[in-house]
């Protein structure tokens, strides 16, 4: 439906998790004995893990014959799967830009009216980016921009030294908040407890600095007050002056 050169799915999906009010994707339901061992005779062990959940997951989905392996016919089925849901997706990001930026009116988005969009949610899409990358990749870069302190790109053996100590510090701290039973490690609900409030940190740390505070209200309101996305945090379906109040008292509360 979307009239407009971009085409990556990759980029659809970022753009759709960064609107408001959009479900970042579906959940997957756990695997199989069966497809678990049929992706260890396929070699997936081996795979990198987001690759290895990724290969499992369809093989949960779509390996009909539970030979653990997909035919060509099951690849087939997963593609138009895959084909069907970006379908879906280009549809409401146009359902969901339209209000906004079809300036003339026409119910689609001509060159120049997605030319405006890309100029609003470009930042948005390569904040998401960061933030969605391997685990690996996003501690590099934490480390890189606050313990590189010579900026040439690369950390030395004191500058490592500093980021394994914050990063151990930090794990230490989480260990300590959610560890329930004691017993120094995290587990089931311990886990999910500690995923939650790291997600609610990243939710609320509007201005990016690695803490939840006022700065983070002001940068909310500037990026309101310039016509930047900015979260629906009242569940009402815009983002408006009411979100900057829920956006205070979920600040107001949050414990580090």
């Amino acid at each position: 439906m979307i009239r407009t050169t971009l085409s990556a799915a990759a980029l659809l999906s970022a753009a759709l998790v960064a609107l408001p009010g959009t479900a970042a994707g579906q959940s997957s339901a756990e695997a199989s004995p069966r497809s678990i061992e049929g992706a260890r005779q396929a070699g997936v062990g081996q795979a990198r893990p987001e690759k290895a959940q990724r290969r499992t997951r369809l093989l949960e989905r779509f390996d009909a014959d539970g030979d653990g392996q997909l035919s060509e016919a099951e690849r087939e089925q997963a593609r138009a799967a895959r084909r069907a849901r970006l379908q879906e997706r280009k549809a409401e990001l146009e359902a969901r830009l339209l209000p906004r930026f079809d300036d003339n009116g026409n119910g689609v988005l001509d060159e120049s009216e997605w030319a405006a969009a890309k100029e609003v949610i470009g930042p948005v899409l390569r904040e998401r980016s960061h933030r969605y990358a391997p685990k690996r990749q996003r501690m590099h870069r934490i480390a890189l921009e606050r313990f590189d302190a010579d900026g040439n790109g690369q950390l030395s053996e004191t500058e490592k030294a500093a980021a394994k100590a914050h990063f151990e510090q930090r794990k230490a701290a989480i260990i300590e908040r959610f560890d329930a039973d004691g017993d120094g490690e995290l587990t089931g609900e311990e886990r999910n407890a500690a995923r939650a409030h790291h997600r609610e940190q990243r939710m609320l740390d509007i201005n990016r600095d690695g803490t939840v505070d006022a700065g983070d209200l002001r940068a909310a309101t500037e990026r309101l007050a310039s016509g930047q996305p900015l979260r629906d945090f009242n569940g009402d379906g815009s983002a408006n002056a009411t979100d900057l109040a829920e956006l205070a008292e979920r600040i107001r509360v949050f414990r580090p």
